[in-house]
């Protein structure tokens, strides 16, 4: 019997899209974009999401034709995030005067 490529793997991480608290108690800041269907659960695997994070942007095309008509539709373009940054702490920062 052949077998699969790549294996199937049982356990596996995802990441459930969520809200983050907002600045009144009990409050909750809800996503405002459109490009992830707010109706409906997001779940990904741990994989699919980098270090550093995914930035995705919506924007209008706007195209004349060669015959005079025009189009417009809607583009995403998914970029890598800015980068993991830092939490400000003094143990993340090398200190090579000493």
């Amino acid at each position: 019997m052949p077998r699969s490529l790549p294996p199937e793997i049982q356990q596996s991480v995802q990441l459930r899209r969520g809200s983050l608290p907002g600045p009144q108690p009990g409050g909750a800041l809800q996503p405002q974009g459109r490009i992830l269907d707010p109706g409906n659960d997001l779940l990904l695997h741990d994989e699919e999401i980098p270090r550093e994070g995914v930035r995705v942007t919506r924007s209008y095309h706007y195209l004349r034709w060669s015959d005079g008509s025009t189009h417009l539709w809607i583009g995403r373009l998914k970029q890598p995030g800015r980068d993991e940054g830092s939490s400000g702490l003094r143990f993340d920062i090398v200190d090579s005067s000493s």
